[in-house]
């Protein structure tokens, strides 16, 4: 749907107001082109927003799971063999 076609849409719903006439109708409402742009520019904006928080996200999870199970689990096993070494020399027991 072209942008004509979506702004004739908008002026059939919206009616006492004609995004032809220079300015505001009687019952106060701006004209329906203002309208169509004002909701334009937060459409985008929101878009905008979700975009970035979306790509934020994808960001933190990549992070999160850049290193693979089996190697961080290798890893764990080699750090708890040296803590188990320091808690042996101090005389812990268990």
């Amino acid at each position: 749907m072209d942008k004509s076609a979506k702004l004739a849409e908008l002026e059939e719903k919206t009616p006492g107001t004609r995004a032809s006439s220079p300015q505001s109708g009687q019952d106060g409402r701006a004209p329906a082109s203002d309208e169509a742009a004002a909701l334009d520019k937060d459409i985008h904006g929101e878009m905008d927003r979700i975009s970035q928080t979306l790509t934020q996200r994808v960001k933190e999870l990549a992070e999160r799971y850049e290193t693979p199970l089996p190697r961080m689990v290798g890893r764990v096993a080699e750090l708890e063999a040296k803590v188990n070494q320091h808690l042996a020399k101090m005389g812990f027991a268990w």
